[in-house]
Protein backbone atom coordinates (compact mmCIF):
# COMPACT_ATOMS: atom_id res chain seq x y z
CA UNK A 1 0.00 0.00 0.00
CA UNK A 2 3.12 2.40 0.42
CA UNK A 3 3.92 2.56 -3.14
CA UNK A 4 -0.04 3.38 -4.06
CA UNK A 5 0.01 5.77 -1.86
CA UNK A 6 3.18 7.08 -3.11
CA UNK A 7 1.61 6.36 -7.09
CA UNK A 8 -1.46 8.89 -5.63
CA UNK A 9 0.67 11.36 -4.57
CA UNK A 10 2.65 11.53 -7.95
CA UNK A 11 -0.88 11.79 -9.41
CA UNK A 12 -2.09 14.60 -6.99
CA UNK A 13 0.94 16.95 -8.23
CA UNK A 14 -0.33 18.27 -11.14
CA UNK A 15 -3.83 18.94 -9.30
CA UNK A 16 -2.07 20.71 -6.83
CA UNK A 17 0.07 22.58 -9.19
CA UNK A 18 -3.31 23.86 -10.93
CA UNK A 19 -4.54 25.09 -7.55
CA UNK A 20 -1.65 27.24 -7.45
CA UNK A 21 -1.79 28.87 -10.43
CA UNK A 22 -2.03 32.56 -10.45
CA UNK A 23 -4.73 33.57 -12.80
CA UNK A 24 -8.53 34.43 -11.58
CA UNK A 25 -9.86 31.98 -9.08
CA UNK A 26 -12.91 31.34 -10.14
CA UNK A 27 -11.24 30.27 -13.09
CA UNK A 28 -8.56 27.90 -11.49
CA UNK A 29 -11.29 26.61 -9.57
CA UNK A 30 -13.56 25.72 -12.28
CA UNK A 31 -10.50 24.32 -14.27
CA UNK A 32 -9.91 21.91 -11.09
CA UNK A 33 -13.36 21.07 -10.97
CA UNK A 34 -13.68 19.68 -14.19
CA UNK A 35 -10.24 18.44 -14.79
CA UNK A 36 -9.92 16.22 -11.11
CA UNK A 37 -13.51 15.38 -11.55
CA UNK A 38 -12.33 13.21 -14.81
CA UNK A 39 -9.71 11.81 -13.13
CA UNK A 40 -11.59 10.72 -10.14
CA UNK A 41 -14.42 9.14 -12.22
CA UNK A 42 -12.02 6.83 -14.31
CA UNK A 43 -13.53 3.65 -13.52
CA UNK A 44 -9.93 2.11 -12.14
CA UNK A 45 -9.75 5.37 -10.17
CA UNK A 46 -13.15 4.66 -8.44
CA UNK A 47 -12.35 1.33 -7.56
CA UNK A 48 -8.59 2.16 -5.82
CA UNK A 49 -10.41 4.52 -4.24
CA UNK A 50 -13.05 1.95 -3.03
CA UNK A 51 -10.12 -0.66 -2.26
CA UNK A 52 -7.54 2.26 -0.10
CA UNK A 53 -10.69 3.46 2.00
CA UNK A 54 -11.84 -0.17 3.06
CA UNK A 55 -8.27 -0.95 4.14
CA UNK A 56 -7.97 2.48 5.49
CA UNK A 57 -10.84 1.68 7.84
CA UNK A 58 -8.89 -1.39 9.15
CA UNK A 59 -5.27 -0.05 9.20
CA UNK A 60 -4.97 3.42 10.67
CA UNK A 61 -1.23 3.76 9.58
CA UNK A 62 -2.92 2.96 5.80
CA UNK A 63 -5.20 5.78 6.45
CA UNK A 64 -2.15 8.19 7.93
CA UNK A 65 -0.42 7.37 4.35
CA UNK A 66 -3.57 8.15 2.22
CA UNK A 67 -4.61 11.16 4.48
CA UNK A 68 -1.30 12.82 4.04
CA UNK A 69 -1.92 13.06 0.11
CA UNK A 70 -5.44 14.37 0.58
CA UNK A 71 -4.13 16.77 3.04
CA UNK A 72 -1.66 18.59 0.61
CA UNK A 73 -4.89 18.67 -1.98
CA UNK A 74 -7.02 20.22 0.45
CA UNK A 75 -4.77 23.03 1.50
CA UNK A 76 -4.03 23.53 -1.78
CA UNK A 77 -7.87 23.93 -2.43
CA UNK A 78 -8.57 25.86 1.00
CA UNK A 79 -5.67 28.68 -0.31
CA UNK A 80 -7.34 28.97 -3.71
CA UNK A 81 -10.80 29.70 -1.69
CA UNK A 82 -8.68 32.21 0.84
CA UNK A 83 -6.99 34.10 -2.22
CA UNK A 84 -10.48 34.02 -3.65
CA UNK A 85 -11.93 35.94 -0.49
CA UNK A 86 -9.15 38.39 -0.30
CA UNK A 87 -9.65 39.31 -4.07
CA UNK A 88 -13.20 39.81 -3.05
CA UNK A 89 -14.35 37.18 -6.72
CA UNK A 90 -15.14 34.57 -3.59
CA UNK A 91 -17.68 35.61 -0.66
CA UNK A 92 -16.53 35.56 2.55
CA UNK A 93 -16.25 31.89 3.63
CA UNK A 94 -15.80 31.42 7.74
CA UNK A 95 -13.54 28.00 7.31
CA UNK A 96 -11.99 28.12 3.97
CA UNK A 97 -10.87 24.87 5.15
CA UNK A 98 -13.93 22.96 5.69
CA UNK A 99 -15.53 24.59 2.54
CA UNK A 100 -12.64 22.52 0.42
CA UNK A 101 -13.11 19.52 2.11
CA UNK A 102 -16.82 20.10 0.98
CA UNK A 103 -16.09 20.71 -2.36
CA UNK A 104 -13.98 17.42 -2.47
CA UNK A 105 -16.84 15.72 -0.87
CA UNK A 106 -19.04 16.45 -3.19
CA UNK A 107 -16.87 15.97 -6.64
CA UNK A 108 -15.87 12.15 -5.18
CA UNK A 109 -19.15 11.37 -4.40
CA UNK A 110 -20.18 12.65 -7.58
CA UNK A 111 -17.68 10.87 -9.20
CA UNK A 112 -18.44 7.37 -7.25
CA UNK A 113 -22.17 7.63 -7.99
CA UNK A 114 -22.09 8.73 -11.51
CA UNK A 115 -19.80 5.58 -12.32
CA UNK A 116 -21.42 2.93 -10.39
CA UNK A 117 -24.58 3.56 -11.53
CA UNK A 118 -23.91 4.38 -15.01
CA UNK A 119 -20.75 3.17 -15.95
CA UNK A 120 -19.56 6.06 -17.64
CA UNK A 121 -15.97 7.00 -17.81
CA UNK A 122 -16.46 10.79 -18.37
CA UNK A 123 -18.68 12.64 -16.15
CA UNK A 124 -20.20 15.95 -16.99
CA UNK A 125 -18.97 18.57 -14.79
CA UNK A 126 -21.18 21.24 -15.32
CA UNK A 127 -24.12 20.47 -13.11
CA UNK A 128 -21.38 20.50 -10.49
CA UNK A 129 -19.55 23.87 -11.09
CA UNK A 130 -22.84 25.08 -11.04
CA UNK A 131 -23.43 24.02 -7.66
CA UNK A 132 -19.78 24.76 -6.06
CA UNK A 133 -20.01 28.26 -8.19
CA UNK A 134 -22.80 29.23 -6.57
CA UNK A 135 -21.61 27.97 -3.09
CA UNK A 136 -18.61 29.94 -3.29
CA UNK A 137 -18.98 33.37 -5.65
CA UNK A 138 -19.87 36.80 -4.27
CA UNK A 139 -23.28 37.47 -4.38
CA UNK A 140 -22.69 40.77 -5.95
CA UNK A 141 -20.91 38.85 -8.61
CA UNK A 142 -23.89 36.51 -9.41
CA UNK A 143 -26.28 36.83 -12.30
CA UNK A 144 -29.84 38.27 -11.38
Amino acid sequence: MAEVATLEREELQPFISELRNDVAPLEVLEDFVRNYLIHLSAPENVILSLEIASEAVRKPDIAKMFLENQNALLDALAALLTRGVKEGCFRSLPNTREAASLILDAMEGKALRATLQTNKTTIDHAELWNFIKSAVINPRDSPN
